[in-house]
């Protein structure tokens, strides 16, 4: 199947008493901040499931997976077939997502679209979606983050699983590396796990689209190799324009205070023939705007805004 060619496969809107599944693709959780964003979604009206053994943790020198790849696949795999359950909320990130998108079928997905909503590892699991199933998803906070994010962030979160769309986003701090204006299909999310997914088939259909990039604990030497990786895989010519989020203590070691990040970015996206803007309001330093991934992106590096015209699910 050609990705570019898959027709978007919109996921029902959320109403009040809507159940959403809790899955756990890749780390193990920290059980206070999890049951804090139970209570956020709680409160938002929506009836919140635990699948059995959702909150394992794998045995021996796997612990850092929340379960074997066999128990994750499986749960992940029946909450999109379950008939009852409305959309999916990941726990959190951390690793493992990779190790189970081959045990995800993508015409189970397609035939029973839902939106899945997690960042960071996630990253994985929505360019699953929409590269083998054309199905868009939603990069926003993790369970075990819902209860630190910012109160507009939460509301844009809400219209958008209500089937309204964000509309025009003034971010105050955004900069433009490179001028222009673009507009294209949403994809990206956690530059270490996209590097990772370069060659595969799961990896985003990037033509014409607007690429969004985050990261953390990242040395600036290591953002400069998966960038370069990246531009060596020529998706930067083939995108229509790159926002870039938060970047999280992506610095040297304090006894050699080498090189800033932002210098970095710079340096590797400057040169690029489409717009470049920085420091949107997404990743791992507690903003977490949601960006609906696989929808229309405007950006505008001279007005310094970015904009999300269409509504992610109907």
């Amino acid at each position: 199947m050609i990705q570019s060619m898959l027709q978007l496969r919109r996921p029902p809107a959320l109403r009040p008493g809507a159940r959403i599944g809790i899955a756990a693709p890749s780390g193990p959780f920290d059980a206070a901040t999890f049951e804090r964003g139970v209570a956020v979604l709680r409160r938002a009206g929506f009836d919140v499931v635990l699948p059995a053994g959702f909150d394992r943790r794998a045995a021996g020198r796997l612990a850092y997976l929340a379960g074997d790849d066999d128990h994750r696949a499986a749960t992940l795999t029946a909450l999109f077939a379950d008939a009852d359950v409305n959309a999916i909320w990941c726990a959190r990130g951390g690793y493992g997502a990779a190790r189970i998108l081959r045990r995800l079928d993508p015409h189970l997905v397609r035939a029973n679209p839902k939106l899945l909503v997690g960042f960071s590892d996630i990253t994985a699991i929505q360019t699953h979606l929409f590269a083998t199933a054309g199905v868009p998803s939603i990069h926003g906070p993790n369970v075990t983050t819902l209860a630190s994010t910012p109160d507009d962030e939460l509301a844009a979160l809400w219209r958008l699983l209500a089937g309204n769309a964000i509309g025009r986003v003034l971010a105050p701090n955004l900069s433009a590396i490179r001028r222009g204006r673009a507009a294209g299909p949403a994809v990206g999310g956690n530059l270490s796990v996209l590097a990772s997914l370069v060659g595969t088939a799961y990896f985003p259909p990037v033509d014409g689209a607007i690429l969004f990039l985050e990261d953390v604990s990242e040395r600036p030497y290591r953002v400069d190799r998966m960038l370069t990786q990246l531009t060596l895989a020529n998706v930067f010519v083939r995108v229509a324009g790159v926002v870039l989020g938060e970047f999280v203590e992506c610095i040297d070691p304090p006894e050699k205070p080498l090189t800033d990040v932002a210098d970095v970015l710079a340096d590797c996206l400057s040169g690029l023939s489409c717009p470049v803007v920085a420091r949107f309001p997404f990743g791992h330093g507690g903003a977490h705007f949601p960006i609906p991934l696989g929808t229309r992106a405007d950006i505008d590096a001279d007005a310094l805004t970015v904009n999300f015209p269409e509504a992610v699910c109907g």
